[in-house]
């Protein structure tokens, strides 16, 4: 199932939306619209050092993005399990909402791929051959 998230740039705070297909985790790309690399991954958009992901090695910019990511998960881990013991026997958890679009919503956004003026309002002008 594909399925379009609105995500916000860490550093421009540009808001737009991705298509993640089947099996995606994770995608690596630029902003489009201050061109500084960044990672989406569980629905949040993480600043990547854009030197580090331009002009390393390959293990380098590995290094990099699992620190990036090992820092996300240590925070939503520690939100989620280092919690005060009284807070946590009072207060039942409620995870965050799934950021993932219902079947409907899949269904009415793909529809709107056929619509040229929707499409180019999410993807830009397709380039000219």
């Amino acid at each position: 199932m594909i399925a379009l998230i609105s995500v916000e740039c860490p550093y421009c705070h540009a808001r737009g939306n991705v298509l993640m297909s089947p099996g995606s985790f994770i995608i690596i790309g630029p902003c489009p619209e201050c061109n500084q690399k960044i990672a989406i991954f569980w629905g949040q958009a993480l600043a990547l050092d854009t030197q580090i992901m331009s002009t390393a090695s390959g293990e380098e910019k590995v290094r990099h993005v699992l620190k990036v990511l090992t820092s996300f998960l240590a925070k939503r881990l520690e939100e989620l399990l280092l919690t005060d013991s009284a807070s946590s026997d009072s207060e039942q958890f409620e995870p965050e909402a799934n950021p993932w679009p219902k079947a409907d919503e899949i269904t009415a956004q793909l529809e709107m791929l056929d619509d040229a003026e929707a499409f180019k309002k999410l993807f830009g002008q397709p380039p000219r051959i």
